[in-house]
């Protein structure tokens, strides 16, 4: 059956490319002539880094090198290669990673090999990163994408999640992926049907010390819709649905059923397997949108059912009801620009975990140009989704934070256009809930305000200052406020070489009671050697001389090349 469903793909193909040869012979020749046999273009960056924190077991050094090139032949057709290789220490193990790919295209032919990113759906894959192949076929009005492979980065946050692991000598499950997406249509009228699949393979990890820890080979099929349509040139109407079967534990037991039920079990086990673990849930939205002149206006609802989840996004937001409206434009000359997101959200839509909650969401962005001297720019948001955790400092720290909401704004003011004066203050009100895989494990707030100053002087060095006060609280962790002074400047010391500093010391607070301060010190090189080549130098000391709040000593430096050609 596998070599079957491999050569009827193979012929399909074949086909496909053997009714355009006409159009890939009758190119212009003398244009063909005239053309460079290959031209080849890319890059080069390389770097050393030291870390020493005094806590940290694994060696404070490292390094990584990585390329690109693309090879042009003849103007038609691309070899895009790029090439990574790391040996920093990370846990589970793993002293360095390497990393390869290749993408090359030929008109509307692209094919993909090593590492690759693919995405075809917000609510079944999107960004992840496998290692393996690809291809992509985007003759007129058509697209093909069709990928699989060994799942990368989101598999190993999951992993990390069970840092009680970490000491042993095992093997994870290998994930693999496949999925597919074919469009018809032009962009501005299109619908496209998409699959998805990831499975892990049983005997690829260290399954008894796996199952001792209640880890899992896991398997996930998705099947989802989009479409996208316009009429009269302005009205838009797009619509994304798609359908989840999770199975978190492939070793559960069977499903009791009867005759006609184990008969329908039985013909999509070619497409997944189903136990008593297994569950299916939906995830959907539709838009419609108007655009008069500058000004537009749309119509949005989004489900997103209880437990919907999928191995090929990191983190997604389940439990949810939007009926929003958007506005968006510009008035006064483009002086003033805003964007609006606002309606009904139901969160815990389901009531499984608790009552069900209802409010009225808004996020909102306002930017404003009142004179020549003053700039204005204010954003709120309460929403409750967030489907791209980003990556966030937290108390010394970085951590993974979703579901970021609250308000931030900016003021900044300049006495004259050309003066070299200028004075910016900023706050920010923030909440976020911290994930641990794609768990989230607390909830937490941050206050943030800045009054800063800035000099730029005629011959391009700069220098400024500031004030400083931050409070952040962490549910089940020490609650922390500082204040205190920041300083930064940037001096160009000869041609193509510029320095730049910064540092500051703040008094720490921990639960209330004054424990200690905090001081850091950056500094950055940055030499332009010549036209494609690059040097930079960067080193760092953060210091934080705490009781209550546990202290730290640590250095970093990073010695970095780059070169374009």
């Amino acid at each position: 059956m596998k070599y079957q469903m491999q050569y009827k793909l193979f012929l399909i193909f074949s086909i496909i490319i053997f009714f355009n040869l006409p159009e890939l012979n009758s190119q212009d020749i003398s244009a063909f002539k005239k053309s460079k046999p290959v031209k080849v273009n890319g890059s080069f960056n390389g770097s050393a880094s030291y870390f020493n924190s005094g806590q940290n077991s694994n060696s404070p050094f490292g390094y990584n090198i990585g390329a690109s090139l693309n090879f042009n032949f003849f103007n038609i057709f691309q070899v895009p290669l790029n090439f990574a290789y790391s040996d920093y220490q990370t846990s589970f193990s793993t002293t360095s990673f390497k990393r390869f790919g290749i993408s090359p295209s030929y008109k509307w032919i692209k094919l993909h090999g090593g590492y690759r990113s693919f995405s075809i759906s917000q609510y079944l894959a999107s960004g992840s990163t496998i290692l393996g192949g690809g291809l992509e076929l985007s003759p007129k009005n058509f697209n093909l994408l069709v990928f699989g492979g060994e799942l990368k980065e989101n598999y190993t946050i999951e992993q990390n999640s069970f840092p009680e692991l970490e000491n042993y000598d095992i093997k994870f499950y290998k994930r693999m992926m496949y999925g597919i997406k074919l469009s018809f249509g032009k962009p501005q009228n299109r619908i496209s049907l998409m699959g998805f699949k990831a499975k892990d393979k049983i005997n690829s990890g260290s399954t008894d010390t796996l199952i001792k820890y209640k880890y899992y080979p896991k398997e996930n099929f998705g099947f989802g819709i989009e479409t996208n349509n316009t009429f009269f040139k302005i009205i838009t109407l797009q619509t994304n649905i798609a359908t989840s079967v999770n199975t978190p534990n492939a070793f559960g037991d069977s499903i009791e059923t009867d005759i006609n039920t184990q008969k329908w079990l039985n013909r999509i086990k070619i497409i997944t397997g189903v136990n008593n673990t297994s569950r299916y849930a939906f995830a959907y939205d539709a838009k419609l949108g108007v655009r008069i002149n500058k000004f537009n206006i749309g119509l949005k609802y989004q489900h997103i059912d209880p437990f919907y989840s999928t191995l090929g996004v990191s983190f997604l937001q389940q439990n949810i009801e939007n009926y929003l409206i958007d506005l968006n434009g510009n008035f006064l000359k483009g002086k003033l620009s805003f964007f609006a997101n606002s309606g009904i959200q139901y969160y815990n839509n389901s009531g499984f975990t608790g009552q069900r909650q209802r409010k009225l969401a808004l996020s909102a962005n306002l930017n404003w140009n009142l004179n020549e001297k003053i700039n204005l720019n204010a954003g709120y948001n309460n929403f409750v989704q967030n489907s791209d955790p980003k990556i966030s400092e937290i108390v010394d720290s970085f951590r993974i934070t979703t579901n970021n909401s609250g308000f931030n704004g900016s003021l900044n003011y300049k006495p004259a256009k050309k003066s070299p004066h200028l004075l910016s203050l900023y706050f920010s009100d923030q909440q976020f809930d911290l994930v641990n895989g794609d768990v989230i494990t607390s909830s937490s707030s941050s206050i943030n305000s800045n009054l800063n100053y800035k000099y730029s002087s005629k011959n391009k060095w700069t220098f400024g200052g500031g004030l400083q006060f931050q409070k952040t609280s962490i549910t089940g962790a020490y609650a922390t406020q500082r204040y205190g002074i920041l300083l930064n400047a940037s001096i160009p010391l000869i041609k193509n070489l510029n320095f730049r500093t910064n540092s500051g010391f703040r008094f720490n607070t921990t639960d209330n009671t004054k424990d200690g301060f905090v001081f850091n010190f950056g500094s950055n090189l940055d030499w332009t050697i010549a036209k494609s080549h690059k040097i930079t130098f960067s080193s760092s000391w953060m210091l934080r001389k705490t009781t209550k709040l546990k202290s730290k000593n640590e250095y970093r430096m990073r010695l970095g090349y780059n070169f374009y050609f």
